[in-house]
Order: C-alpha cells, then structure tokens, then sequence
C-alpha cells in the first residue's frame, strides 16, 4: 500500500518530475510496466516537460500532485471550459497502482474542480482499446457519451501503433458526485457545525497560531494559506469516500470560525474512530470543544458504525484530558505518536469511549 498523505498544486519547478511520472505510468517499459497502461497502443512520450509547463501556466487550468513521504506518486491535469472541467493525464507510479491512488485522486479532482470554479459536469477522453481503463472511469460514475475522437496524432503525445486508433468521450454530472448528506450540519446551543468549505482557509489559517499548533500532530504553524487549502480539500474527500467526518466549528452569535474537529477511521482497525480537534486561542475556555463534540461522537458512531471513539494528546495538555473526561472518555493506553508537523515522535496519552457508553456523554 502506498496511500497518499499531501496533495498540492503544481508549480513550475515540478515540471519534470510530472513528465517522468506520467511517461512511466503510460508509456513505461516492459520491465516497470503495472495493471494498465498505454504502450502496446502508442509509442513515443506521453508529455514532455516544456508541455507539462504550457498547462501549467495556461489559464483556467491546474495539474494536482499527490505525495508520500514527500514522494511525488500521482498526479491529474484540470482545465474549465465553460461550465464543465475536463480531466486528464491521470497518471499514478507503476508500483503504486492497484493501491486505491487513483481513485483518491480523482475524487479529490472532482471535489477541487467543483469547489473552485462550480462546474456542473466532468469530462474526459479514454482510448477505446483501454477496456480495462474505462471500466475503472465507468465504476467511478463516469458514462460514455457515445462520442468517439481520433486520435490526436500531431498533438505531440506518441504515435499511434495501429490505425483508426480512437478515444471514447466520457462524462460526469456534477450532481451525483457521491456526498455526505448522511452527515447533517449540527447545531448546539451556541455552535454550528458544518463542513469547512475552501473560502474558510485564510480564517482558518489564521488561527492556526504557534501556540496552537505546538499542540497538534499534522498540523504545521507554517501550513499557511495554500496549505490550509489543500487541508480542505482533502478533507472533502475524506468524508466522501467514508474515511473520515471533517467539521468546522462556528460561533453562531456572531458567525465567527473558531476551530476545527474531525473524527477519522484509525489505519489499523476501522471500526475505531480517531477524534482530534482544535481551537484558536481566542476562543479557548469557554466550552465550546466539549459542546461540539458532545453533539458530534454519537452521530459518528451511529453513521461511520464505529464500536469505539479515541483520543490522544501529550502527556503535558491537560486542557484536552479534561475535554476527554467531560465526554465519558476513559484512559486506554499511553503511545509514541509520529507528529509531522515537528517531524518526531511525540508520547500521547490516549482516552476512549465505547459505543454502549454513549450515556455517559449526557452525563
């Protein structure tokens, strides 16, 4: 398995690591080749670096990267064309494929194309002869149009080995993207909670101070604007595909953004949920992280199915231990915790609730 753990923007710089990703993965050689590819159809590059530049910079238009370990391992072109976004160069590492890479990436294209310009359909060009291909597009929503393009022969992008070679049209209302409508916006007495949208990353990013990020794992004081906006977007994804229930916290009184909570599946036993939350610093001590989560954990359990909800903070925030012990939480065990946003492991103490003892949230 080789799951992704950042998406970016691409920028100028990534120009030819984007190219030698997306050559291996559709023209590679014998030796590398994986589950699918293109080279028994076409020969020649796929892409060349200073092609790669030209949609960069083109307008209305963005390749998304996804990383491991700071490791490029994916990437997806977009490009708006009117009131629809057409995607391409979907490409993952020969040794990353049939590792649910791609279907993540494009879900997290979907999500980023219809957040940032409001498109109302997805379009794309497969080859015919890719059957293998268009069954993954068609199980992700996609249908075929009955369209069917030649090949683009002087486009620069290979030749093709046989003649007539051709490319089905595919589309994909916006509509029924798959969403989380399972998952209510939640009022409490003095909160809303609702799903961040990308137009909160400045707010967010804000209070996201030094004095608050010492406290969080994944959570980098220098994640900034862009970084607080791929947080974002990846979190949509997460909780269309189920793996994770991302809310932003709001003061209802004056509208205000004050914070973020998410409960997410843990890696190695998805029936337990991972609870992690956070505040900025001048909304700290008022109650309001254990108001949002007393409403929050017993629709988690009820909608991700979980048969238990645990926490984790460092031995020295006992703010947080508090929260825990108001929500029932009982002590289960002590853990070094990799926290990437200071790149070291870091002891946390772990507190859990379990399903049948969801009474103990009211008491």
């Amino acid at each position: 398995m080789m799951p992704i753990d950042s998406f970016k923007i691409a920028l100028a710089s990534d120009a030819e690591a984007i190219a030698s990703l997306v050559n291996q993965a559709y023209r590679p050689s014998t030796a590398v080749a994986s589950w699918t590819h293109e080279s028994h159809l076409v020969s020649g590059e796929r892409i060349a670096s200073g092609q790669v530049l030209d949609l960069i910079s083109a307008s209305d238009s963005r390749i998304l990267l996804a990383y491991r370990q700071a490791v490029l391992i994916a990437c997806v072109h977009l490009k708006k064309e009117g009131a629809d976004c057409h995607i391409g160069m979907l490409a993952v590492k020969p040794d990353g494929q049939c590792a649910g890479i791609g279907k993540r990436l494009l879900a997290y294209a979907e999500n980023h194309a219809a957040s940032e310009w409001a498109v109302k359909a997805f379009v794309m060009a497969v080859l015919t002869a890719r059957t293998e291909l268009l069954d993954f597009y068609l199980r992700r929503g996609y249908q075929k149009t009955g369209k069917v393009m030649a090949y683009p022969v002087d486009a620069g992008v290979g030749t093709p080995r046989q003649d007539n070679l051709t490319l089905d049209v595919l589309v994909k209302q916006q509509a029924i993207l798959p969403t989380k409508e399972a998952f209510p916006v939640l009022k409490t007495a003095r909160l809303l909670l609702r799903t961040p949208h990308l137009d909160d990353a400045t707010t967010l990013a804000n209070l996201l101070t030094p004095a608050v990020s010492e406290w969080l794992a994944a959570w980098p004081e220098s994640m900034g604007i862009q970084g607080m906006t791929h947080k974002i977007a990846n979190a949509h994804v997460d909780n269309m595909t189920d793996q994770a229930w991302h809310l932003l916290l709001q003061r209802q009184i004056d509208d205000a953004v004050i914070g973020w909570a998410s409960v997410s599946r843990c890696k190695n036993d998805k029936r337990i949920g991972d609870l992690s939350y956070w505040l900025g610093e001048a909304y700290q001590g008022a109650g309001y992280v254990g108001e949002a989560l007393a409403a929050m954990m017993p629709v988690a359990f009820a909608k991700m199915d979980f048969m238990a909800i645990e926490a984790g903070a460092q031995l020295e925030n006992h703010a947080s231990f508090a929260v825990m012990q108001k929500l029932g939480m009982e002590v289960c065990d002590e853990r070094l915790v990799w926290a990437s946003a200071r790149n070291r492991e870091e002891r946390c103490l772990f507190y859990s609730i379990a399903r049948d003892c969801l009474s103990n949230l009211n008491s």
